[in-house]
């Protein structure tokens, strides 16, 4: 299949190769700068496509209630990020790069990006609105536009009311007055758990100036949960519905991957995203006090 995008500009010689080893495709012509970045964009993303398809043959043949499968399918997840953000991080740049056109809005129209950011979503927005306003796929856009708009910096967090591992439930909104990491996780995710000693780190350094920790767990399996809590001396407040990826808290919040962290300010308002590491540390630092991370490569304990 070709995709080609012209509009009525455009004018263009299209010559068209098929063979028994498959199709290739020439244009010349006026103003088709667009539909050649379209091709070249797509040419693209088969190479991460490619690399994901054999991590998933790899997970197809994984018993992940062995304690082997356990450990392996974290580590394969842990690749699978990799290869997104990487993904993500070089079509995002390709787009941007060629300033304001419809390639945003097919990038998203297409889910080439599973976790767009705001300026993303932005470009594509102003590109389906000026290309065709009233179209269903501007309309998808905007709707996703607005949703990212009630997370971005300066919105009021969403309330979250979730079981903890006693059972009992623990609120948001009753952590107001400090500043509070939302910690999106999994005890099955490798790296989260990569990233728990830093964050144990952080809390116990900051909790005394007005710090918490709220952990939002992806989890399923409850004593995977808990044992994962334990092992890695989580000691800050943990929530859960053990919904997996259908967590109420992480469709509310949007949440595509893990881990995924959001700080609020004490009045309940989002004032950082996507924080972790150094990164972290020297917001905390800028609001609480300063602290060291060390970055030296850990041996996960098995």
């Amino acid at each position: 299949m070709v995709y080609l995008a012209l509009d009525n500009s455009t004018q263009a010689d299209i010559n068209v190769d098929v063979t028994a080893s498959g199709l290739t495709y020439s244009l010349t012509g006026k103003n088709i700068e667009e539909s050649l970045g379209l091709k070249e964009l797509l040419k693209l993303n088969e190479t991460f496509v490619s690399s994901i398809k054999i991590l998933e043959t790899e997970a197809a043949s994984i018993d992940p209630n062995s304690e082997p499968g356990y450990s392996r399918m974290g580590k394969l997840q842990e690749q699978y990020y990799d290869i997104i953000a990487n993904r993500n991080e070089t079509i995002v740049n390709f787009a941007k790069g060629r300033g304001p056109s419809f390639l945003p809005f097919f990038i998203l129209q297409y889910n080439l990006i599973q976790e767009p950011t705001i300026e993303l979503l932005t470009l594509a927005r102003d590109a389906s609105v000026k290309a065709n306003p009233n179209s269903r796929y501007t309309k998808i856009i905007e709707t996703r536009y607005a949703e990212e708009a009630m997370l971005m910096i300066g919105a009021e967090a969403p309330e979250i009311d979730l079981p903890q591992p006693n059972g009992e439930d623990l609120s948001l909104k009753s952590l107001r007055g400090k500043y509070v990491l939302l910690d999106f996780w999994a005890s099955w995710c490798g790296p989260c758990r990569k990233e728990n000693p830093n964050n144990v780190k952080m809390y116990k350094h900051f909790k005394d100036k007005g710090f918490e920790i709220y952990g939002i767990s992806l989890d399923q399996d409850p004593n995977r949960w808990k044992a994962a809590i334990e092992k890695d001396s989580l000691i800050w407040k943990h929530v859960s519905d053990l919904q997996g990826w259908g967590s109420s808290a992480g469709k509310t919040y949007g949440i595509r991957s893990i881990p995924s962290t959001v700080l609020i300010d004490p009045m309940g308002k989002i004032i950082a995203k996507g924080l972790r590491g150094e990164e972290l540390a020297a917001k905390l630092d800028e609001i609480l006090g300063s602290i060291e991370i060390d970055n030296t490569p850990k041996q996960q304990s098995k």
